[in-house]
């Protein structure tokens, strides 16, 4: 029987029911949708945040992954904004000193309070290989970011 049916004892009472209901199950739609507006804004706010941190090794080990999968437009997220080529170092900066169907490899790793230094090896016949400096700078606390990589006898650095 609908509400409009009943006499009006009766209806008041179902009304008064209904309110308690919508009241115990909790927040109305629109609280609900406020609600979950505001956490997607945190989530937005901080899916670029490192939680952890990323470390001086851990970020010479992201780099070199993304250069032995060709992914050279993903490389600038290793770098330092303050760097002096930062804001010229896209894709096609890196196509000059790595090639995408060869594969560098870092050894002998070597980390130290600012700096990963390492000897490069490559497939690449032309690429010599040499002792690697990166020195690094941190863009937020414990999240290091490449601030230079400097190659052995090189007059100028791979990137700065």
């Amino acid at each position: 029987m609908s509400i409009e049916n009943r006499n009006g004892h009766e209806r008041k009472e179902l009304e008064r029911k209904m309110v308690e209901r919508k009241k115990t199950l909790g927040m109305s739609r629109g609280s609900y949708i406020k609600a979950l507006s505001v956490v997607a804004l945190v989530l937005v706010a901080v899916a670029g945040c490192d939680f952890f941190g990323v470390t001086i090794r851990d970020r010479v080990d992201q780099f070199m992954s993304d250069v032995n999968a060709g992914r050279f437009s993903d490389l600038k997220q290793h770098l330092h904004p303050d760097a002096e080529s930062y804001a010229t170092a896209d894709a096609l900066y890196w196509q000059d000193y790595f090639q995408t169907s060869e594969t560098y490899t870092l050894n002998d790793l070597s980390i130290g309070a600012s700096s990963a230094t390492g000897v490069m090896e490559s497939t690449d016949a032309t690429w010599n290989t040499l002792s690697v400096t990166f020195s690094m700078q941190e863009e937020t606390p414990g999240v290091w970011k490449i601030l230079s990589i400097t190659r052995q006898g090189d007059t100028l650095p791979i990137f700065d």
